[in-house]
């Protein structure tokens, strides 16, 4: 350890930034407390936040006050307090999340678990990474990766005049590249198995949006299932392992639709309509034509399976779109997939649809 640190400080570059110039960061993750709301993980990128400031997100619009800043630091719990805490009911919405540690016969709890805390600063500079309280109390108002910058800290101030002096202030912030809204591309109905349960549900989808920014999830009511939420996934695999995490960390089994893709309608009047499931679907005689999305994918395969998947993007529509196919040996590579080896097949195919079903 004593030759680890000189290292890295000798080695790895300080983050960029000015330290003396305007407030800019980004958020790179947030999660709920039960005390001071949505806590979000930052990162400095210029100038320096403190606690009282009043920032206004770029993407997002909202405008918050900073009601406290700091760090995070890792601290060393005994196995006296370990004791205690795996006493507390429903630990898994504590900070600590210590998730059935002595469950099992005859095992000691973790003597000197390592666990991160809060440490409250006065401000946080150019280049540190840290938390901020801004007692923000509705999960999913922040976004992960989106662009904060100060504002006029006048507490008259209406929220109509600070979308007008958030718009009139966003030419002069650059933007952190790449923040891009996720697009879901399967949706699914998810209502609780018990209709008494729906806000309970809906307590639980909350809180884990803020670890999932790529759900979407609207309020919905189906006609057989009562109140729900319309939900909006990666994918199939995505949904899978969301309603996995509802049951196994809220405890909360929910009853699930068949999956769709959503597509688009072009109607003989020229009016697109989006439809996102079966009871959006307009008359067959005003459609003109439908529109499905469409998936441009890279398959990487061992020869063996070759046939199978040509056979498999066939049968979903598949259209293939290489001039030809790029076959890996052990340090040939893939001039699409730089860095992939080890003797499989490259397949570039286009397909028509994601289907759902499959």
């Amino acid at each position: 350890m004593q030759k680890l640190f000189p290292a890295i400080v000798s080695r790895i570059r300080p983050p960029k930034g000015d330290v003396k110039g305007t407030l800019r960061g980004i958020i790179t993750q947030t999660w709920y407390d039960q005390f001071h709301g949505v806590i979000c993980l930052v990162k400095i990128i210029d100038g320096t936040l403190s606690k009282g400031d009043r920032i206004a997100m770029y993407h997002g619009g909202t405008v918050y006050d900073v009601a406290e800043v700091g760090m995070l630091f890792f601290l060393s719990l005994s196995s006296e307090i370990l004791d205690v805490l795996l006493n507390i009911r429903k630990m898994r919405e504590e900070d600590w999340r210590l998730e059935r540690v002595n469950e099992r016969k005859n095992v000691d709890p973790l003597p000197g678990l390592v666990t991160p805390g809060r440490t409250p600063r006065e401000k946080l500079s150019c280049g540190q990474v840290g938390y901020v309280i801004c007692g923000i109390r509705v999960p999913g108002e922040v976004e992960l990766g989106d662009t904060f910058f100060p504002i006029n800290n006048n507490k008259e101030l209406k929220k109509s005049q600070y979308n007008a002096l958030i718009n009139a202030q966003k030419p002069k912030v650059q933007a952190w590249p790449g923040f891009e809204k996720i697009k879901s591309m399967v949706y699914a109905g998810i209502y609780p198995s018990s209709s008494g349960d729906f806000d309970e549900l809906s307590k639980a989808l909350k809180k884990l949006v803020l670890t999932d920014p790529s759900v979407s999830c609207e309020p919905e009511v189906s006609i057989s299932l009562g109140a729900g939420f319309r939900c909006g996934f990666l994918g199939t695999l995505h949904m899978e392992v969301f309603t996995q995490r509802l049951d196994q960390d809220f405890e909360m089994p929910v009853v699930i639709t068949s999956p769709t893709t959503p597509c688009t309608a072009k109607l003989r009047n020229g009016t697109m309509v989006r439809i996102a499931g079966p009871s959006d679907f307009p008359d067959g005689s005003r459609v003109e034509e439908f529109f499905e999305p469409w998936v441009q994918a890279t398959i990487i395969t061992p020869e063996a399976y070759m046939g199978d998947i040509m056979n498999m993007c066939e049968e979903f529509r598949g259209e293939l779109v290489a001039e030809g196919l790029d076959f890996l040996g052990q340090v040939d590579l893939c001039r699409r997939c730089v860095g992939v080896g080890g003797g499989g097949v490259c397949v570039c195919v286009r397909a028509w649809r994601m289907c759902a079903a499959s």
